[in-house]
Formats: C-alpha cells, sequence, structure tokens
C-alpha cells in the first residue's frame, strides 16, 4: 500500500480530562514504525509537511484553517500555506462537538461561528485544499497509510500534564525533535522549569 498520508497529531487534542491522556493513541503511532518528530509549535510542521501527500490529517481541538491565507502563518493558520494543498485533502479530528464546533472554540476562521460565510468547511468558495472535511474522534483514521508523523505539543493550549506524560512516553522512543532549541525546551518542560 502506498504511503502518502500525514499524520499531525497535537495533544491539545487531550485538552480536557473528558478525552483522556492519549498516551494509548500516541502508543499506537510508534507501533507503526513510521518517523516521528516532535515539535513544539504547529506551524513548525509546515517544514516536514510541505511535500506532495494525497491527505493530511489534524488531530486538533483547533481547525488549524482559516477562511483566508493570513501573511504568515501561525499555529491557527498553518494548514493554509501547505504546498501542494490545492491537489490533496484535509481532515481535521476534533474531540467534541460542543466545544470544538458549537462553542466555536476550535474554530479558526475570522468570526469562530460554525457555517458562516468565513467558515471554511462550510463555505466551498474558500476551499484552498481539494477537499476538506471535519470529523469527530479518532476511528477510521487510514494508519496504514500514513508515512510521517508529527506529535506538537502546544504548550500554551495542551494540559501540562498530558504533554509531561507524553513526554515521559516518548524520551526513550525513536521519535526525533524538530530542531535541538526545541529538544532543550522540551527537557526543561520535564525537568519543570519552563
Amino acid at each position: 500500500m502506498k504511503r502518502d498520508v500525514y499524520l499531525s497529531v497535537d495533544l491539545d487534542y487531550w485538552h480536557n480530562k473528558a478525552t483522556g491522556s492519549g498516551l494509548d493513541f500516541v502508543g499506537s503511532l510508534f507501533e507503526l514504525e513510521r518517523p516521528i518528530t516532535v515539535f513544539t509549535e504547529h506551524h513548525l510542521v509546515l517544514k516536514e509537511i510541505n511535500k506532495q501527500y494525497r491527505k493530511v490529517y489534524n488531530i486538533d481541538f483547533h481547525s488549524d484553517l482559516s477562511e483566508t491565507a493570513w501573511r504568515w502563518p501561525n499555529c491557527g493558520t498553518w494548514a493554509n500555506f501547505v504546498y501542494g494543498r490545492e491537489n490533496a485533502e484535509f481532515e481535521w479530528r476534533y474531540p467534541s462537538f460542543k466545544p470544538c464546533i458549537k462553542k466555536g472554540w476550535g474554530l479558526c476562521h475570522t468570526d469562530h461561528e460554525s457555517g458562516s460565510e468565513f467558515d471554511p468547511f462550510a463555505n466551498k468558495n474558500l476551499w484552498t485544499w481539494k477537499h476538506i472535511a471535519r470529523r469527530n474522534g479518532l476511528n477510521g483514521i487510514e494508519l496504514n497509510s500514513v508515512d510521517r508523523i508529527s506529535l506538537v505539543l502546544s504548550p500554551a493550549w495542551s494540559n501540562s500534564r498530558v504533554i509531561l506524560d507524553t513526554l515521559i512516553f516518548i524520551n526513550d522512543s525513536h521519535a526525533r525533535f524538530f530542531s535541538k532549541s526545541a529538544k532543550r525546551v522540551i527537557e526543561s518542560m520535564m525537568r519543570g522549569t519552563v
């Protein structure tokens, strides 16, 4: 099977106790034996993701897709800056409908209102991807097609316990860190000095 899917996992998906810690899911990713890179912020994945992928999964509390291509990418607009997106699919996997969509806390477009004229999931005229979708939960993700995986810590948005549990888990793994400075930040987080 051709592996042409990029899986981006932001730990803020597990930001509240109702969604658990995510360690079982993260552990299953290491069992895939695919390259895993750890990033501190989500927009940093662009350095790795900007290849031709048929599909990008974004497992995240936030959609990271906005109605406009901002001048610079940030943690909430990086999906607008993926090269080759006009020929690829983007699928946002969110943990819970009520906070992420109904209340708008997971929406990254201007008014944070589901179904508005600014909502790229509701207005196809805003699509810069071949296809976009949003789905609740983790079931049905094409893990066998995944080529690369990113784990994003997002300390400003993630539960610190989830981050620390994950860091302890990956400390002895084969994950690589985006940069030496990111590794230093992560090591400081593990020591509790950040």
